[in-house]
């Protein structure tokens, strides 16, 4: 599983539309700060609590945390809740695509009676 790096500058790929609302002249005094500082004092969009996962989360837990919240991105941590990096569903459908091939493939070869 792939992991992006994207908490010490502004990282485009965690930025959506609707938290570009509301930018201004004023908005690039913080272009380019850390992305949480430009969130916060460049825009009016309102930050909640960011959702993460530990890194010891199993593909399955994270499946369902996708599933379960309308996040595309989801933070990794540690168990001292120290981020150490982002995993989004475009790292995930790869590996749900090896996943398939490897399932299909072992079921083809099986011999029915």
């Amino acid at each position: 599983m792939s992991v992006r790096m994207c908490l010490s500058s502004v990282c485009w790929k965690c930025v959506n539309a609707k938290a570009l609302q509301g930018l201004s002249a004023e908005s690039f005094k913080h272009f380019l700060g850390t992305t949480l500082s430009f969130m916060v004092k460049g825009t009016q969009a309102s930050l909640g609590a960011p959702i993460s996962l530990p890194d010891s989360a199993a593909l399955e837990v994270t499946l369902k945390k996708f599933s379960e919240t309308p996040v595309h991105r989801l933070y990794i941590s540690d168990s001292a809740e120290h981020i150490h990096g982002v995993v989004s569903i475009g790292d995930i459908i790869p590996l749900l695509s090896q996943r398939f091939e490897s399932a299909t493939s072992t079921s083809s070869t099986e011999v029915k009676p």
